[in-house]
């Protein structure tokens, strides 16, 4: 998801093109999806002018970040296992136009619906992969779409402006904590994890 704001990047590797601008990690909250023992989780980071090229039709975004293995954000701890399950999750889910939510103010799912009629932006999710101990998506947006539906970030886009990226991450609710191999407390482990 698209989505306006500041970032910290101390989970990525120093190489990553992204790792001298700012990331964060949005509130954890337990969302309105319909389903009552899922939790959802909005991480975000940044994709830098590098990652971004125009090909005939489509804006390629390449190598956004999305975790690190073992890494525990918000008290919530990523391990490798999960991991390696959950990201193919992630390919072929729509990217939106910042958090969808419906007339309430609730968030809902960019893949039906309102959230999709109104947040769609024209791309997709094409790949996930691991690299270094960190997860990655690389992404395509469709031009025409996008120019229509949000003028400003097709701009963005075409300019290749750093923008942040969010992800929408459902898991299990549990309340398995614990300590990470550096030594972070964590409350909830992101078991069972699928991207919205």
């Amino acid at each position: 998801k698209f989505k306006s704001g500041a970032f910290d990047t101390d989970l990525l590797p120093k190489e990553h093109p992204a790792k001298n601008s700012d990331s964060d990690v949005l509130d954890y909250n337990q969302v309105n999806t319909g389903l009552s023992d899922m939790n959802k989780l909005l991480l975000q980071t940044n994709v830098s002018k590098s990652m971004i090229s125009e090909e005939g039709a489509f804006f390629r975004i390449k190598k956004i970040p999305i975790t690190v293995n073992d890494a525990v954000m918000n008290r919530v701890h990523y391990p490798q296992s999960e991991n390696e399950k959950g990201m193919n999750s992630m390919v072929g889910k729509p990217l939106t136009i910042d958090h969808p939510i419906d007339d309430s103010g609730n968030f809902v799912s960019g893949r039906e619906g309102k959230g999709l009629q109104n947040h769609y932006s024209g791309g997709v999710i094409t790949r996930t992969y691991e690299f270094n101990n960190t997860w990655y998506a690389d992404a395509e947006v469709e031009k025409k779409v996008l120019e229509v539906k949000s003028p400003v970030l097709f701009n963005r886009l075409s300019n290749k402006e750093d923008m942040p990226v969010s992800t929408g991450l459902l898991f299990t609710q549990n309340t398995q904590s614990g300590v990470n191999a550096k030594g972070e407390e964590y409350d909830k482990v992101a078991i069972n994890q699928s991207y919205d």
